[in-house]
């Protein structure tokens, strides 16, 4: 992959496509209710405790996968087929409903090649890195690169549990005019019983 300081500068030139569809996030119900207003929609965790496009100290940031079942996977870190239910685990699946304008898909070959990377990196490992050679992994200089341009809202990745799948981080302070998060479901009751479950710029 380019250096960070070569993304910056490549990442003007790169398509920007609009995205809308479902997504689905596995919250653990701990994580999620540890907060002192709980919320569907919280967006805090990647900059707490580090994801893959997202450092600690990062940017706020949703995550979801596209599909329920790559969403257990990403959860597990086990490809589909090695999924089990965790026993005494209690998880919130939520389905939300995507609206983009801007998204940096990298589902795309010629924008792999463009920031200079390749499937296997992208799916490579990246908790522990920094630690273990003090450099930050690839995923992190790239998201970095990518939320700092302000160009766009999100990025489209390739599944590190099962190929030809892919998920979606969304950078929820950039969201544009016309964009949305939210979160979709049968109960009248979501916006009360959860609190907020849509976000929009």
């Amino acid at each position: 992959m380019h250096t960070e300081v070569t993304l910056r500068s490549c990442l003007g030139s790169l398509s920007r496509v609009a995205y809308s569809g479902v997504v689905t996030r596995l919250v653990d119900f701990d994580a999620y209710s540890a907060t002192s207003t709980p919320r569907l929609l919280f967006d805090e965790g990647p900059r707490l405790y580090g994801q893959r496009y997202t450092p600690i100290n990062g940017p706020k940031a949703i995550y979801g996968a596209e599909g329920a079942d790559l969403a257990e996977a990403e959860f597990a870190g086990k490809g589909i087929s090695a999924v089990r239910p965790t026993r005494g685990a209690t998880r919130i699946q939520l389905h939300l409903e995507v609206t983009l304008q801007a998204v940096l898909d990298l589902g795309d070959p010629r924008v792999r090649r463009q920031v200079a990377t390749s499937l296997e990196e992208l799916r490579g490992p990246w908790r522990g890195v920094l630690d273990l050679t003090g450099v930050m992994p690839p995923t992190w200089a790239l998201g970095n690169a990518v939320y700092e341009s302000e160009r766009f809202e999100a990025i489209r990745y390739p599944s590190a549990q099962v190929e030809r799948r892919y998920c979606l981080v969304i950078f929820t302070e950039h969201l544009a005019k016309g964009s949305s998060i939210r979160a979709v479901g049968q109960s009248q009751d979501l916006e009360t019983i959860a609190g907020s479950f849509i976000l929009k710029p």
